[in-house]
C-alpha cells in the first residue's frame, strides 16, 4: 500500500468522520488535512515516516515534560527510546535494565480488571447493571450480566465483558432515557 493511499484515504475519509460528529458542539481545526502540509509530509524521505519517528521526535521537542516518561503503547517503551537502533543481544539487555527508559508491557497499559474493581467503580456498575432499572437486560440475559459481574470479582479477568455491557447500558440510557447525555456546554468547556 503506497503512503500516499494511506494518508489521503483514512486521513481523509475515515478519521474526518468522527470530526463531523463534534462539529455540532464546537469548531474543529484541522491542520493536518491542509493540502500544502500534506504535499510537504509527502515530499519527505521515507525513513522518517517510519516507525513514527518524525512524530515522536515532535512530541519529544514541543512538550519534552509531559511525553518522555509515558510508555508508547504498541511497543512499551517511552517515546524517547530510539527505535530504529537494535541492541540485541546481553549487552542490550543489560543497557536496557540499566536505563532510565521505563518499559511496560505492550497490550497492558492500563489496568482495567483492577480499575473495575475498584469500590468507587464497583458501585457504578451495581447502579448500573445491577437494577432492574437497567435497559441492556432487554438485550442481554441478566443472569449472564450478573454471572460475568461475579466471576470478575471473584478475582477472573471479564473486564472487557463488563466494558461491552457498561458501554451498551450507557448508550441505551442516552438514546432512550435521556440521561448520561452530556449537554452542550459540556462539549465546548
Amino acid at each position: 500500500m503506497s503512503r500516499f493511499w494511506k494518508y489521503h484515504n483514512r486521513g481523509r475519509r475515515w478519521m474526518r468522520t468522527g470530526l463531523r460528529l463534534g462539529q455540532a458542539f464546537c469548531i474543529e481545526r484541522l491542520p493536518f488535512m491542509d493540502n500544502d502540509f500534506f504535499d510537504f509530509a509527502q515530499s519527505l524521505p521515507a525513513e522518517l515516516h517510519q516507525k513514527s519517528r518524525i512524530y515522536r521526535k515532535m512530541l519529544l521537542r514541543c512538550h519534552p515534560a509531559y511525553f518522555s516518561n509515558i510508555p508508547w503503547q504498541k511497543t512499551g517503551r517511552t517515546i524517547g527510546f530510539d527505535v530504529t537502533r537494535n541492541r540485541g543481544g546481553l549487552l542490550g539487555k543489560l543497557q536496557r535494565r540499566i536505563s532510565n527508559n521505563r518499559t511496560v508491557r505492550p497490550g497492558s497499559f492500563v489496568d482495567y480488571p483492577n480499575w473495575l474493581r475498584q469500590p468507587v467503580i464497583a458501585d457504578r456498575i451495581d447502579d448500573l447493571l445491577g437494577s432492574d432499572r437497567a435497559l441492556c437486560f432487554e438485550y442481554v440475559n441478566k443472569r449472564y450480566v450478573q454471572s460475568n459481574i461475579d466471576r470478575h470479582r471473584q478475582g477472573e479477568n471479564r473486564a472487557k465483558w463488563l466494558g461491552a455491557f457498561l458501554t451498551l447500558e450507557i448508550w441505551l440510557r442516552q438514546v432512550f432515557d435521556a440521561s448520561w447525555r452530556p449537554t452542550v456546554s459540556d462539549a465546548t468547556d
